[in-house]
């Protein structure tokens, strides 16, 4: 059990076995006080038989009292009074002890209930017929037994309300304890586990049902712990990747070097390959340095309010120029502007990797299509090309790093879609590749709604 569990179990334990206590120590007062109300009925009854039993006593009708006394006996508990002739001989059968009746004797006459069953009792002198004085006495124990109060002189044991109040505030206070800290002691063996590298620890199957705050941080956490798995695997294949690229540009410049060295005669045009493959190395690592900065939601460029069309509408005059080169072409058309908060930087860089590889695959003699469609929902930029396709089990695989699944033979590292995705969904929105309708690839990119230039202004090339 952790610093967590006692600190809980303390406090409940206190908490409720201070009021326990208050409560017990309250009623254990008002018995031992005999504050607890008598019934006004019971009260009543005794006064009505102790006057018969005094009047009686005055008539000298003993044998009345006998069956007066027998018969209510029963309603009052045993509460029937000792009549005491001067030498101490009870008049009805019954007897008292030496010193009580020294005691009776001593005390005056008390007739008020609520003094006497304090007190020594009801005492009460009467006069007989033959001139004699006969003793109505009840004592308090009968009295209280009678009227509902406690029967001793002394206070109930408190021992048993203190034994209780600590046992039911133990158990209910450390259930608590427990309820609480054990989900917080979960979390923290899991985050140690996590902290150990072992990312598929997962804390929401052993929360039982819980439904409370506890239970919603336990499903945070195997969120967290799974986007992490997912991040770290993400990560590990990237670096298997990155190594792989990296070391076949590297083994091509070795490869030079050592053919210069042993033909020296070829040593300008080994010094022309070294030169490509550098240039491929630092186009490969300016392409992983923009990746890794997607990758860690850290943009290049502040945001700023631009019209995201006017920017694609760029993209596409400098693809045509390259396209045209190479015996194709490139329309672009446009429904209107697109003005938003957006990184300037990243959304060139993700609308020239996807048009220019649409570019590079179609064929000689086709035109690349790019529509921008402002909708109520947002914009919509659909680019289409003319080439051999993709498989549609693909679609989804090309915009994973170092994925190139058209035509090996063209020149690439397989970065540009998985940075044109990680730019897009940094903007929140989305990018899709389906079959184009004429045979080729369609590439369709949205982003969310946003402020729309009023008057549209059409676009087309």
């Amino acid at each position: 059990m952790g610093r967590l569990f006692w600190k809980f179990f303390a406090a409940f334990w206190v908490g409720l076995a201070t009021v326990a206590v208050m409560i017990t120590a309250g009623i254990w007062l008002a018995r031992w006080f005999d504050l607890m109300p008598v019934s006004r009925i019971e009260i009543d009854r005794l006064h009505v038989f102790l006057d018969t039993t005094s009047s009686l006593l005055k008539a000298g009708d003993v044998r009345a009292l006998r069956h007066i006394t027998a018969a209510v006996e029963r309603r009052t508990h045993g509460a029937v009074p000792y009549l005491l002739d001067p030498r101490g001989q009870d008049l009805l059968g019954g007897s008292i002890g030496p010193a009580l009746w020294a005691q009776v004797q001593a005390a005056p006459d008390q007739t008020d209930l609520s003094q006497a069953r304090r007190g020594l009792g009801v005492v009460q002198r009467v006069a007989m017929p033959d001139g004699s004085i006969t003793t109505v006495f009840v004592p308090a124990a009968a009295l209280r037994s009678a009227l509902g109060g406690r029967t001793d002189d002394s206070p109930p044991p408190f021992w048993i309300p203190l034994l209780a109040t600590a046992l039911i505030s133990t158990l209910f206070g450390g259930l608590s304890a427990w309820y609480v800290s054990h989900p917080i002691r979960t979390l923290q063996w899991a985050l140690q586990r996590v902290a150990a590298g072992q990312l598929d620890t997962r804390v929401q199957a052993l929360m039982g049902r819980r439904r409370d705050e506890l239970a919603e941080l336990g499903a945070d956490f195997d969120r967290m712990a799974q986007r992490m798995q997912l991040l770290v695997g993400a990560q590990q294949r990237l670096l298997h990747d990155v190594s792989h690229e990296l070391r076949s540009p590297l083994a091509r410049m070795q490869a030079a070097i050592g053919l210069a060295r042993q033909q020296p005669e070829r040593a300008a045009a080994m010094q022309d390959r070294v030169e490509r493959e550098s240039m491929r190395l630092d186009a490969l690592v300016g392409e992983l340095l923009t990746l890794a900065r997607l990758e860690t939601d850290a943009t290049p460029t502040a945001h700023a309010r631009l019209d995201v069309v006017e920017l694609l509408a760029e993209v596409c005059d400098d693809a045509r120029f390259e396209a045209r080169a190479a015996k194709r072409d490139l329309v672009f058309t446009a429904n209107g502007g697109y003005l938003a908060e957006v990184s300037g930087e990243l959304l060139y860089r993700a609308f020239e990797n996807v048009v220019r590889n649409a570019v590079k695959f179609t064929r000689e003699g086709t035109v690349v299509s790019v529509v921008a469609e402002v909708r109520s929902t947002g914009l919509v930029i659909t680019v289409s090309d003319q080439g051999p396709g993709v498989p549609e089990e693909a679609h989804a695989q090309m915009f994973e790093p170092f994925q190139r699944v058209g035509d090996a033979g063209v020149d690439g590292f397989g970065l540009g879609l998985t940075i044109a995705k990680r730019a897009i969904e940094s903007h929140g929105g989305r990018i899709e590749a389906h079959a184009a309708a004429g045979g080729g690839l369609a590439i369709r990119m949205s982003l969310g709604r946003a402020d729309l230039l009023d008057p549209p202004h059409p676009l087309a090339a």
